[in-house]
């Protein structure tokens, strides 16, 4: 068991290493990537059909997160916004 943690630990620590030296365009692809992986072994184990956002959709949430773009007080808002 003391080797398998030596290993994990090694792993963890050569990770954070390249992680700080990558791209943030690059972190957001090692992301989406382990959330497929991820995703497919639930759905292998659970039987359930689980969507994972593509890239497109990640970077909206993320700019959602961060209250970047425009906010609406109202659906009539939105839509009359989109109509202009």
């Amino acid at each position: 068991m003391k080797m398998n943690s030596e290993i994990t630990i090694k792993l963890s620590e050569e990770t954070a290493l390249i992680y700080q030296n990558i791209s943030e365009t690059e972190k957001q692809k090692i992301q989406l990537k382990i959330s497929e992986i991820i995703t497919q072994e639930l759905n292998s184990r659970l039987s359930l059909d689980v969507k994972t956002p593509n890239e497109t959709t990640i970077l909206a949430m993320k700019d959602t997160e961060q209250k970047i773009g425009k906010t609406f007080n109202s659906v009539d808002d939105l839509l009359q916004d989109l109509h202009n």
